[in-house]
């Protein structure tokens, strides 16, 4: 009877540490899925931040052509105040100020606008959205002419612009023809799909016009 009670011992013990060794094994398993799954996420979160940052690097690369084709079109067209950075009065035509809340330009010479946009320089007439329009074509929106080009290999696309007539130049009271324009600029990152627009309005003048009538032929 020990004898027999001895075995059925053994016995319950080889099942007990097969058991144990069962549990053991489902246990790690269960473990190893917990570490695959949170090493997954962390390279995921990494990949996903990591774009995230070469998004938010090409667009601000996008924003900042478009800027920088935006500064080059003012010089290209004199769009700069007759002397220095000084503000223009109502009183003082020789320095620039604010109309309509936008600031006042002189602008040096008349500028082709066409309504096809023939140059890259709209007229109120022509129909044009910078989503749709074709940035590609040079012979209807204009580039760098003052300042350099981004070097080779910056952008997927050196930013271009074109300018649209939105009011055409009417006598202000002061001698002066004045009249709305807009520049719109598009600029890509290093990524093509990394695209911003631009759009900047100036109240003008024209420099041109005779200072002594004051309702000059427009």
């Amino acid at each position: 009877m020990k004898t027999g009670q001895k075995l059925l011992t053994r016995q319950s013990l080889r099942r007990m540490r097969a058991g144990q060794r069962g549990v053991v094994l489902i246990t790690g398993l269960l473990l190893l899925a917990v570490i695959v799954v949170a090493v997954v996420s962390v390279l995921s979160i990494g990949t996903l931040d990591e774009r995230m940052a070469g998004n938010a690097r090409n667009q601000t690369l996008a924003f900042q052509a478009a800027e920088a084709v935006i500064a080059d079109a003012e010089r290209r067209l004199g769009l700069r105040p007759a002397l220095g950075l000084m503000p223009y009065t109502a009183g003082d035509p020789k320095l620039k100020g604010k109309d309509d809340k936008l600031l006042v330009w002189p602008l040096k010479k008349p500028l082709p606008f066409k309504d096809d946009c023939t140059g890259g320089f709209c007229s109120p007439l022509a129909n044009v959205n910078p989503k749709t329009v074709n940035w590609n074509d040079t012979t209807k929106t204009l580039g760098f002419a003052v300042t350099t080009p981004f070097p080779d290999g910056t952008l997927a696309a050196q930013p271009r612009y074109y300018v649209q007539l939105l009011e055409l130049p009417q006598p202000n009271g002061r001698g002066q023809c004045s009249g709305l324009l807009r520049i719109t600029a598009r600029g890509v990152g290093q990524d093509p799909n990394a695209v911003v627009f631009i759009q900047a309005d100036y109240r003008f003048y024209l420099d041109y016009t005779d200072p002594v009538d004051s309702t000059p032929n427009c």
